[in-house]
């Protein structure tokens, strides 16, 4: 399970527009520029480049490398820094950070609850004392929306066929990706297949796993922090925010 082997096409086929979403909604979180932020599942840098103005430091990692080799490519500010890492096992280079981001659902890509809580802490170890952590994650109602998904689309040279499965007693859902892309000086094109799995938990699960890692102040939010939720009005929601602080 990779999005390595889709890295060179990633951007064609994302929402843009969702990453201004994502600062606009960073920004509003925050009292101040933070000094130094990291950015926890890159991708190919998209939104670490759009924080590069509003931070003096932007670290950004990705478990994948080819993600990470993307990201490289372009033509990115002095400030930012890409490299390979497991939000799992950080690295100390990463301690004194105020904020850190984790953004597009990636905490459900971990493989069980088990390792979101270890993220969580990891996190924790990361951020000074007045740190924000900022992340979102499928609630079970928007997980549960993908059974049966068929998506597809093109470009001028590019096609996709996205189909998701829901397995609905584990709140998981299978994504099956294909690409034809063409094979440069032919009339052939290529196949590229992806497999990806997402889970998610329920509401007070993340809340506890959090509780546990040092976080004292959480607030949850949807449509990226247009509407503060309670327990109740939350599970009527696609897709969680979630705004912690350890102080």
């Amino acid at each position: 399970m990779s999005f390595g082997s889709i890295a060179e096409v990633y951007n064609r086929f994302t929402d843009q527009e969702a990453y201004d979403d994502w600062l606009d909604f960073t920004l509003s979180c925050l009292n101040q520029a933070p000094e130094k932020m990291l950015d926890l599942a890159c991708g190919t840098g998209v939104f670490a480049r759009l924080m590069a103005p509003f931070a003096k430091q932007v670290w950004a990692v990705d478990l994948d490398p080819l993600m990470i080799a993307q990201a490289q490519k372009q033509d990115n500010d002095a400030n930012l820094h890409f490299a390979q890492g497991n939000m799992l096992t950080l690295s100390s280079d990463y301690k004194g950070m105020d904020l850190v981001t984790c953004y597009a659902d990636s905490l459900c890509f971990l493989p069980d609850f088990e390792a979101v809580q270890q993220a969580f802490l990891q996190v924790a170890t990361c951020l000074n004392e007045e740190g924000l952590f900022l992340f979102d994650v499928w609630s079970p109602m928007g997980l549960l929306a993908f059974d049966d998904y068929v998506y597809i689309e093109e470009d001028e040279e590019i096609y996709l066929l996205w189909r998701s499965s829901v397995d609905r007693q584990k709140y998981e859902v299978d994504h099956h990706l294909t690409i034809f892309s063409p094979v440069s000086e032919s009339n052939d094109y290529q196949k590229q297949e992806t497999h990806l799995v997402e889970s998610t938990y329920g509401l007070t699960q993340y809340q506890q796993a959090l509780a546990q890692a040092g976080f004292n102040q959480i607030q949850i939010c949807a449509d990226f922090g247009s509407q503060v939720l309670d327990e109740q009005s939350a599970e009527s929601v696609k897709r969680w925010f979630f705004i912690c602080q350890k102080g």
